[in-house]
């Protein structure tokens, strides 16, 4: 079974994303539907001091609290916790995302990042880090496909749910 590691999605780093309004909505439509697939959802918080707490709305799907993390990857406080494979979102797709995704990859994770669920302040860093990602190894996919590919099949009982959430 995957699990989802939701990367730094905090007030203060938040309000600088492009595209913010759809980035919230991309990330709360897949972490609804990843709830309701019960895949556990796990989270970090880079320096909350300075960047503030994870978003409300992003928060209330966690599995348990964020982590606080130093590093710009998440690798070190969360590699003991789950393995392969991973479902990866957040912010900022060239610095934490990037780094993380390395470090799962580097690690024998298998990496799914959700292009539709990450953001930087600059969008020409975001496309050069997911171009990158994808060369090294890592899934890009989006929330849709992701979550057809975990139902497999119209049958799979939450279908009818998750389509709706979809729509």
């Amino acid at each position: 079974m995957s699990c989802v590691l939701v990367i730094d999605i905090q007030e203060r780093l938040f309000s600088v994303m492009a595209n913010k309004d759809l980035l919230l909505e991309n990330c709360t439509r897949f972490l609804k539907i990843a709830r309701t697939l019960e895949l556990p959802i796990y989270a970090t918080e880079q320096n909350p001091a300075k960047l503030g707490p994870t978003l409300a709305p992003i928060k209330e799907y966690f599995t348990q609290e964020a982590w606080n993390k130093e590093s710009f990857s998440a690798y070190p406080v969360f590699s003991a916790t789950h393995k392969s494979p991973l479902i990866l979102l957040g912010i900022e797709a060239h610095v934490c995302v990037y780094q993380s995704a390395k470090d799962f990859l580097k690690h024998g994770f298998e990496v799914t990042l959700l292009a539709d669920c990450t953001s930087s302040r600059d969008l020409q860093n975001k496309t050069l880090a997911l171009e990158e990602l994808r060369h090294l190894g890592v899934r890009i996919l989006s929330t849709e496909i992701v979550a057809f590919e975990c139902m497999q099949t119209y049958t799979h009982p939450q279908f009818k749910t998750i389509s709706q959430i979809i729509k």
